[in-house]
């Protein structure tokens, strides 16, 4: 038995299968395109072929899958999805309906899994079963016998509200009661119904020992404090550029005094510049940032911010970070163990561990 780490982005899903007593580098590590990409694909092939599409599963992250859908639909394709898997493209199902997506009950499955015509597509941002079984083609026995999984989830907000504004109303929330990063994560027991991502993770790992659900921006900058060069510093900068979102947070230790989230895509040299200016001197305010596309920030009130005169250590991490090594102020890259796709994952156990001590079999 072993402890899955799995860090699910836009365009990835990183994962990384420790057992006790090994070490980091002999552990099992893969980077796979993200299930939102996989089953993109997948439609894409479908609306190729002719065939109409029926979804039946977990809720799980749209992005690409949800942009794919929405090409078959506009090209007279049909779709018909159950209620937790129509939860994917949007968590209001009326809005899934006016997309053109018919939603129906779970006592249609079987009706439409056999129609001609028809393709079905199981969603879920985790496949454990998937993942054993390819472990076994090259006679590696692996079973999950606890988990951490990091997913981006803005929540279901209420109806009229943006999701963006509901995601850092609910972060204030959080970051105001406990900055602490590995305090930022929810075991399965507490986890708030409204984050209807993680509850599909749930779901599909119910069963399987201990598991514990994080942002994946939050995992990404508990993971960057695992590289010995940002452990140096005290108050530090810390940046996560995503293949979907860019968050940066300006720490005390593990404590985040505050953040700002925005779009990767909207992003520039001079933008990313100006938004981390105002991180560090505490200028940054949430709807500046929401205005401009992005998702929001916050500062503590109670929070002294120096300017970068104050910052120990500017360290980046995350697949685009590339955007930042050209900055006129030039970030540390971060790879702890040697591996910086799998930040969000060191993150993660750092979660993990701080929840329920060292993992033992």
């Amino acid at each position: 038995m072993g402890l899955l780490l799995m860090d699910i982005g836009r365009g990835t899903q990183d994962i990384l299968l420790c057992r006790p007593g090994e070490a980091w580098e002999n552990s099992i590590q893969l980077i796979l395109p993200s299930p939102t990409v996989l089953l993109a694909d997948r439609v894409r092939e479908a609306s190729a072929g002719g065939e109409d599409l029926f979804f039946t599963g977990e809720t799980m992250g749209g992005g690409p899958l949800t942009k794919q859908v929405r090409q078959h639909l506009e090209a007279g394709g049909s779709a018909w999805a159950t209620p937790r898997a129509a939860a994917t493209f949007d968590d209001d199902l009326d809005e899934v309906a006016s997309m053109g997506i018919v939603v129906v009950g779970e006592e249609e499955r079987k009706r439409l899994s056999s129609r001609r015509g028809v393709r079905t597509i199981r969603t879920g941002d985790v496949d454990v079963g998937a993942l054993e079984e390819s472990l076994m083609r090259w006679g590696v026995s692996f079973r999950v016998g606890a988990a951490a999984v990091a997913v981006q989830d803005h929540g279901r907000a209420p109806r009229g509200m943006s999701d963006r504004r509901f995601r850092f109303a609910r972060f204030r929330e959080m970051l105001s009661a406990s900055g602490d990063l590995a305090g930022l994560a929810y075991d399965g027991e507490e986890l708030p119904a409204h984050l209807t991502r993680m509850q599909g993770v749930k779901r599909t790992l119910q069963g399987r020992g201990p598991l514990l659900l994080m942002d994946t921006g939050f995992a990404a900058l508990l993971g960057i404090l695992s590289d010995p060069r940002v452990r140096e510093g005290k108050r530090n900068v810390l940046l996560n550029v995503g293949n979907g979102h860019t968050l940066a947070g300006f720490v005390d230790g593990r404590t985040l005094l505050g953040l700002f989230e925005h779009h990767t895509r909207r992003l520039d040299e001079r933008s990313l510049a100006g938004w981390l200016d105002g991180l560090v001197d505490g200028s940054v305010r949430n709807e500046d940032v929401y205005r401009s596309g992005g998702h929001g920030a916050f500062v503590r009130e109670d929070a002294r911010f120096p300017g970068w005169g104050g910052v120990d250590v500017f360290a980046a991490t995350g697949p685009r970070r590339t955007l930042a090594a050209s900055l006129e102020r030039p970030p540390y890259l971060a790879a702890p163990y040697g591996q910086m796709m799998l930040t969000g994952a060191f993150g993660l156990f750092s979660a993990f561990e701080e929840r329920w001590g060292s993992y033992e079999e």
